[in-house]
């Protein structure tokens, strides 16, 4: 399943699928998006929908985020839980990632772990425009972060220069680094 969200049509889908997905106990949520070409296989997880709100400019951005905002308030235990159960796999996820990095000279899928922890990045934003509390999961990434900073060096910001305005360097340093530059 793709982990991008190439239009607005994929962005009503994740909003239109949000409540359902965060009243459900699973990590994730496939959705089918149907389009000119087909359908599109799509994975609905907080993370992808708020890093996708954040890096695009969508025409009913208002709209979209008044949506999300009712699921988040009507459903915000459910969406605490989530943010925290998302943030810990994107936690260990990371830490492996570094864990490879140490042993090898790796650092082929930087550009996908340099993502995965950005929609990490942007739970935790979340989680603390909304007082829930991921402090451990927090720690956890800072550790891995941490030993990662050793193993790579700076470079100009990796993904698409769109992009760099909704990522500033301080709070995205992974996203202007790679291996292999120290």
């Amino acid at each position: 399943m793709s982990e991008e969200v190439n239009s607005h049509v994929d962005l009503l889908e994740m909003i239109e699928q949000l409540g359902a997905y965060v009243s459900s106990s699973a990590a994730f949520r496939p959705i089918v998006v149907e389009s000119e070409r087909g359908p599109r296989h799509m994975t609905l997880t907080l993370g992808l929908l708020l890093q996708s709100l954040a890096s695009a400019e969508h025409p009913d951005a208002a709209s979209l985020e008044a949506k999300l905002d009712a699921v988040r308030t009507e459903q915000a235990e459910r969406w605490a839980d989530k943010i925290r159960k998302e943030i810990r796999s994107a936690a260990n996820l990371w830490c492996a990632s570094i864990d490879d990095l140490e042993r090898s000279d790796g650092g082929a899928n930087w550009r996908n772990e340099a993502m995965r922890r950005t929609r990490a990045q942007r739970l935790i934003e979340d989680a603390k425009s909304y007082a829930i509390d991921v402090s451990a999961e927090v720690e956890r990434l800072i550790a891995c972060d941490q030993r990662a900073k050793r193993l790579v060096g700076p470079s100009p910001f990796i993904l698409d220069a769109a992009l760099e305005a909704a990522h500033p360097r301080d709070s995205y340093w992974w996203l202007y680094a790679r291996p292999g530059a120290v």
